[in-house]
């Protein structure tokens, strides 16, 4: 009798332990093939969008800021300038400056933007408006200047150049004016950044660039959109 109880006993046993498996197992292939995003997948989604939101701000801001410029000169600015001999002078950023909230003391426009008494205001990293948080970018070249992860439509402002809205026939909402960069990254206020759209987007590293995910590049239009 004791023998049977014990051999009951370890039925039942072996029974349980059975169903626990097999709801062990089905739970785990609920797990494998369940499509609901982790924590850490959540968590790196929600990161992505607020870099995307950031930079999208940054754009809005670069565009306002040349609006206020056309507003005042009637035109926008110089995508870079340069002397008679060809000596690099200032960027458009650098022109858009004080709309932003960044303002030069003592600036010498007749001087080279990294010349002895100028270097020392493009040593400085404005990073809510002349970089992109969603791109894994160096701030700062080797030589210490800041770095802009966005470059203008070298149509639009180019070498000595800038156009005025009325100069823009192919419509302000279908000209890009400012947009992303992903390599041969220039100082801010370097007066050659700037690039041509022509060459594609993510296809040359002379060209506009932004990440490979489906956000793409992002830019500002010329209508400020």
């Amino acid at each position: 009798m004791g023998r049977l109880i014990r051999l009951t006993v370890l039925l039942v046993v072996l029974v349980i332990s059975a169903g626990a498996v097999r709801g062990l197992v089905r739970g785990t292939i609920w797990l494998n093939m369940t499509d609901e995003p982790s924590g850490y997948e959540l968590q790196m989604s929600a990161k992505k969008e607020a870099q995307r939101s950031s930079t999208k701000n940054a754009l809005k801001q670069i565009g306002l800021a040349l609006h206020n410029y056309h507003d005042l000169y009637d035109q926008f600015p110089y995508g870079g300038t340069f002397a008679g001999d060809g000596e690099a002078r200032h960027s458009w950023l650098s022109f858009i400056d004080v709309f932003i909230g960044f303002y030069f003391d003592d600036l010498r426009w007749e001087e080279p933007w990294n010349s002895n008494h100028n270097a020392k205001y493009f040593r400085s990293r404005l990073p809510f408006t002349y970089e992109s948080p969603r791109l894994p970018l160096p701030t700062m070249n080797a030589d210490g200047f800041a770095l802009s992860h966005f470059a203008a439509n070298q149509h639009v402002m180019g070498p000595n150049r800038g156009l005025k809205l009325k100069d823009i026939t192919d419509g302000t909402s279908q000209t890009l004016l400012v947009g992303e960069v992903n390599s041969l990254l220039q100082p801010w206020g370097a007066p050659t950044n700037y690039r041509d759209p022509m060459r594609g987007l993510n296809k040359d590293p002379r060209g506009f660039g932004g990440d490979n995910d489906p956000g793409g590049v992002m830019f500002i239009f010329a209508d400020g959109e």
